[in-house]
């Protein structure tokens, strides 16, 4: 089957998002060619973020997960620990 993969069923995947991962698999396994949008990327990283942003995953787990879907490494970075004033 092709469908478009919404960037949420990717997510659930990765974070295993314990409501949906188990359908997102049986999803995805059905999936022989998988089409997504041109900013899926960027929001999976966001996705990822918002995780450890909400304690669901450790800062160190992010680049582990986003590795998976095949996306470069990013740092992630606490708010606290970003400069207070840009020059």
């Amino acid at each position: 089957m092709t469908a478009v993969i919404d960037t949420n069923v990717v997510a659930y995947l990765l974070l295993g998002t314990e409501r949906f991962v188990a359908e997102s698999h049986r999803f995805m396994s059905e999936v022989s060619q998988g089409l997504a949008p041109a900013v899926w990327e960027a929001a999976l990283a966001s996705g990822v973020w918002m995780a450890i942003r909400q304690g669901v995953m450790p800062p160190e787990e992010g680049p582990k997960r986003l590795a998976l879907a095949g996306i470069p490494q990013l740092p992630f970075t606490h708010p606290t620990s970003a400069p207070s004033s840009v020059e």
